[in-house]
């Protein structure tokens, strides 16, 4: 197993945790948004689906918008907390609907 540092951000850009690690036997981008989701299945990805996360290299490729496909090798990355891979949780439309029609109309 190795430890994989990721700074999870909502779909805002807004950072949701301060930058943390997770345990993974690496194999690629796929695996390691399982593994995240089952570290936050309790509180912040609670009901979220790992296909609802978009890991980015770092923050450089967040800035880019150049995401990081679900096959792709991820060996290299994630070593530090400074190189921390970037993990978006993109809410679904559906979500989003809910949430706003959940709030009081003024």
């Amino acid at each position: 197993m190795t430890r994989k540092w990721l700074q999870l951000l909502d779909d805002a850009g807004r950072a949701s945790t301060a930058a943390t690690s997770v345990f993974v036997d690496i194999e690629d981008v796929d695996t390691f948004r399982k593994a995240v989701k089952k570290n936050f299945k309790d509180s912040l990805l609670e009901g979220i689906s790992p296909t609802n996360l978009i890991v980015f290299a770092n923050q450089a490729a967040y800035d880019a918008k150049q995401r990081l496909e679900d096959a792709f090798p991820i060996g290299l990355f994630g070593v530090s907390r400074k190189e921390a891979l970037i993990v978006v949780l993109t809410a679904s439309t559906a979500l989003r609907l809910t949430a706003q029609a959940s709030y009081p109309l003024s």
